[in-house]
């Protein structure tokens, strides 16, 4: 017995319904010696599967629609982009800081006759 997957043997003098003490639900599947099988609504709440005389292994498996698996994947998908969106506008939104400068700013370039007029100075 587990949540979605219930497995029993029975042994059937007669033709008869085996009745599981379980909710109804449509997406319930049954099989009857690995073979389909119908699932029956007993006492308006309850499973139930008819069996023919003789020994069967009965299965209930849990089965529900793939579509519903697809749906809640394209939720996540959307909400995902819209998500990156919103933090791509807010970092795009926000002034950038001015980056620490690592090493001294250049001076400017001058003209050769400054450069000249400074060795002379140099050696005075």
């Amino acid at each position: 017995y587990a949540p979605k997957d219930i497995v029993l043997s029975a042994n059937a003098a007669a033709a008869c319904i085996l009745l599981l003490n379980d909710h109804f639900h449509p997406d319930w599947k049954v099989f009857v010696d690995s073979r389909p099988a119908t699932l029956l609504r007993c006492n308006f709440l309850l499973r139930g599967v008819y069996l023919s005389p003789g020994s069967h292994a009965v299965e209930f498996k849990f089965q529900p629609p793939v579509r519903l698996l697809y749906v809640s994947l394209l939720a996540v998908m959307i909400a995902m982009i819209v998500l990156g969106r919103f933090v791509y506008v807010e970092v795009k939104s926000r002034p950038k800081a001015a980056a620490p400068a690592l090493t001294p700013p250049l001076s400017p370039p001058q003209k050769k006759s400054e450069k000249s007029a400074r060795k002379k100075a140099q050696r005075k």
